[in-house]
């Protein structure tokens, strides 16, 4: 039955004439759902979640056995991978809504309902993260219209919590994995059978072709990183050919396949890519430099080419997904294949810099012009790296319409849930499906629903500082640097903290205190409980800011003067204890059920157990002016401060005491070396790097070099030098920490004595020692001495 609805739905509706469909009607339902047989899993788990979403918003709980006087009719039509998302609602009778579309549009309409003509809002995961408006009615206006998203390939976010992300129009299909090694060239089959494929297969580098076989420790367990095919063998070529046609005949209905590159370095430089890679022009570079990104576009994409060419002749509606990816981020010479979608990768945050958003339009320009299918892999990391919350609403506004404009239609982004990012992610998932949207009305409408309209204002204001803390603020730090990188440098505790100003985080904590009073007045329980999420996740960042001297180092990071060490260490005390509230926060969200959901945060625990604390790091800076008198016996006050953890202590008192060191250097035979004398180092150096590689053990220790720059030498504004530590494990991969101090832009006839501590986990065996030395001009020759890896020592 439909009912003529009344002034403020035809106000809603901007047309007085038009009749309701009754899902719901004063707390009774009044429709039932009417389901062909079979449907895949995803519907009816939409059908469920909405029975739920619906019992939720008005009480009533609607029946699947069509005794109601309306009937919800679902039609799954057969389509296509790039319109399997579309959906048509109609009503066919007067008491009938027929909701026809794919699988995935099927799965999406019924939250587009509950949003559209309910006010429903599902703006964190769960029922708890859901805001469902006091109603006993739910009516759906007798008008058909089409839901079709603009991005109708994918649209996907990484480290997902799936449900919520499904029921916001996630499509997980195509993606662009790193699948070589697991069904196209797959190293784990060879191993077990024994049947090796042809050795140029493999990639030759160095001067020599990998051996598979008897390198297969290095590339262990997942074989995705390191290494890539021969581009140019025909060999290779047949050889993902024929593996490719044997996943599809084990599942020939899945639509797609990832020719993505495996990750990091390991290309070919047999002479035929090498060829194939020589161009009359230079291809657009978008980024680092070419020590860092060689160009092998050219060979990589005409082995997609190939590919997609070969299997297509039998596959036709087969699409074939890729990234666009480092050394493969340069647009190829030539047109790609119709079915290839390219997934160019970068980083929205380095949009927000204006010479940076100019070279993207460049970039993407080139693109255009090899005819391919185009998306985009963002990485929109938040509490996973960072420790402030890493938000640009307006940005990623600006983003979408420009990827629109350019007729992207893919689109997968990294990063996580967060409590503390806001609408980021949800955000995120509305723009797919249309990245014209009104921006400022979905952020008031997500504010307004989650905290209620006394507090949003507050809220919209908080985020609003965030906003324009990273363009406006974090741009002043060494973390701008990185902008040039397909993202920027993902650090806790990073250089983009001392963005922060003294009074920084008061303002903030009056907005959020000011927040969670307004909120508590409203009589949602669900609105009371998510600001108090949003205060809590609030106080986290403060608590990483205050354990880093945030609001006291200036912008480069690094102390300037002795006063400035002076102030850092009579600030030590509440460093320790605001670190400590960052860890008890860290147990309380990863301990909350309601929160587990959480997942950038799960991430920033692991990571806060593997490094030093902030004030570790953080004390090693004094150590340059561990001469002047007043610094030197603030120390001294900090070795004799038994309240401090003893390693704070221990820091302390190997500074103070550094004339009677333990240089470890000194008892490693091939090392000792590295800790006697001076080391005249002629640049450019390779990667821009002076870098030793030390056998040492897990524990705590205190790094130390002197730079020291001759008078004659000529610098740049681009010329800098820092001090990186990383752990290496036994087969010479990351084992964890890895730090770096604050970028030195040096001057003539200066020396540059550099600190810092690193903690080596259990799975160490190696330390790195490498000072960064760039943009020196060729042929300056500069001195390193004073070379010591000092075991922190107790007092």
């Amino acid at each position: 039955m439909k009912m003529k609805t009344g002034i403020a739905l035809s106000m809603f509706l901007g047309a007085s004439t038009l009749f309701a469909f009754d899902v719901v009607r004063d707390g009774k339902a009044c429709a039932s759902i009417a389901m062909p047989s079979p449907l895949p899993k995803n519907v009816t788990d939409a059908v469920a979640q909405f029975q739920n979403d619906v019992a939720n918003l008005t009480g009533a709980r609607l029946k699947e056995d069509g005794k109601a006087e309306n009937r919800i009719e679902l039609v799954l039509v057969p389509a296509s991978l790039e319109n399997d998302d579309t959906v048509h609602v109609g009503f066919p009778r007067k008491d009938t809504m027929r909701l026809s579309g794919g699988a995935q549009g099927l799965v999406r309409i019924f939250p587009v309902l509950l949003e559209k003509f309910a006010g429903v809002r599902y703006l964190y995961p769960t029922d708890k993260g859901t805001f469902y408006p006091p109603t006993k009615d739910f009516r759906i206006p007798e008008k058909e219209f089409t839901h079709k998203p603009f991005f109708n390939f994918t649209r996907a976010l990484s480290n997902q919590y799936n449900p919520w992300l499904d029921i916001l129009g996630a499509k997980w299909r195509p993606n662009c994995q790193h699948d070589i090694p697991f069904y196209i060239l797959p190293v784990k089959e060879y191993i077990r059978t024994g049947n090796w494929p042809p050795p140029e297969v493999f990639p030759m580098m160095n001067g020599k072709r990998l051996d598979m076989k008897a390198e297969t420790k290095k590339f262990s367990p997942s074989f995705q990183s390191d290494w890539q095919p021969c581009h140019t063998s025909r060999a290779s070529i047949e050889e993902a050919v024929k593996n490719i046609f044997e996943e599809l005949r084990r599942e020939p209905d899945r639509g797609y396949i990832s020719l993505s590159p495996n990750d990091n370095r390991g290309y070919c430089e047999c002479p035929e890519c090498a060829m194939r890679n020589r161009r009359d022009r230079k291809a657009f570079r978008m980024f680092g430099p070419e020590y860092l990104y060689k160009d092998h576009s050219n060979s990589y994409f005409h082995w997609c080419n190939e590919i997609a060419k070969r299997v297509s002749e039998k596959y036709p509606d087969l699409y074939f997904s890729t990234l666009a990816y480092r050394e493969v981020h340069f647009a190829p010479d030539f047109k790609l294949h119709p079915k290839l979608i390219v997934y160019l990768c970068f980083d929205f945050g380095c949009s927000q810099y204006p010479d940076i958003f100019e070279k993207q339009k460049k970039w993407i320009g080139e693109w255009a012009r090899t005819g391919c299918n185009l998306g985009i892999w963002e990485y929109g990391f938040g509490d996973s790296y960072y420790t402030l919350p890493r938000v640009g609403f307006k940005n990623q506004g600006k983003m979408f319409r420009f990827l629109a404009d350019n007729n992207f239609r893919a689109f997968f982004g990294e990063g996580a849930e967060s409590v503390g990012e806001g609408p980021k992610r949800y955000l995120y998932m509305k723009l797919m499906e249309n990245p014209y949207a009104d921006v400022d009305a979905l952020l008031k409408g997500w504010y307004t629903a989650c905290v209620g309209s006394e507090a949003a204002p507050y809220l919209a204001r908080y985020f609003d500082f965030w906003e324009n803390y990273w363009p406006e603020q974090a741009s002043g730090t060494s973390f701008s640097e990185s902008r040039i990188a397909v993202y920027h440098t993902m650090t806790p505790f990073g250089p983009y903290m001392v963005g922060l100003r003294k009074g920084d985080l008061a303002k903030c904590r009056s907005l959020m205190e000011k927040m969670l009073s307004a909120a508590e007045k409203s009589r949602d329980p669900g609105q009371k409980l998510r600001a108090k999420w949003l205060m809590a996740s609030f106080e986290y960042y403060e608590a990483c800011a205050k354990a880093c001297f945030a609001e006291i180092l200036s912008d480069s990071g690094a102390l300037e003067t002795p006063e400035q060490a002076v102030e850092l260490l009579r600030n030590l005390p509440s460093a320790i204890k605001a670190n400590r509230k960052r860890l008890a926060l860290l147990e309380k969200f990863t301990t909350d059920p309601d929160l587990k959901w959480w997942r950038g945060i799960y991430r920033a625990k692991e990571k806060a157990s593997m490094n030093s604390s902030p004030a570790e790091t953080e004390l090693a800076k004094a150590a340059s002016f561990a001469s002047d008198p007043y610094v030197r016996e603030e120390l001294k006050t900090v070795v004799r401060n038994k309240t401090l953890p003893l390693t704070i202590r221990y820091i302390a008192n190997t500074i103070v005491r550094s004339e009677k060191e333990n240089n470890l250097l000194s008892e490693i035979p091939d090392f000792a070396f590295l800790a006697k004398g001076k080391h005249s180092v002629e640049l450019p150096l390779k990667n821009g790097e002076w870098i030793h590689t030390v056998p040492m053990k897990p524990g705590t220790y205190l790094v130390r070099v002197r730079v020291s720059v001759p008078g004659d030498a000529v610098l740049s504004e681009q010329t800098w030098l820092n001090l990186r530590l990383q752990a290496r494990d036994e087969f010479g991969k990351a084992a964890g920490a890895i730090v770096d101090t604050p970028k030195i832009s040096p001057e003539a006839g200066h020396a540059y004595s550099i600190l810092n501590t690193v903690k080596l986990g259990d799975k160490t065996r190696f330390l790195q020692l490498i000072v960064n030395l760039f943009h020196f001009r060729d042929g300056t020759k500069v001195d390193i001495s004073d070379v010591a890896v000092i075991p922190v020592s107790s007092p």
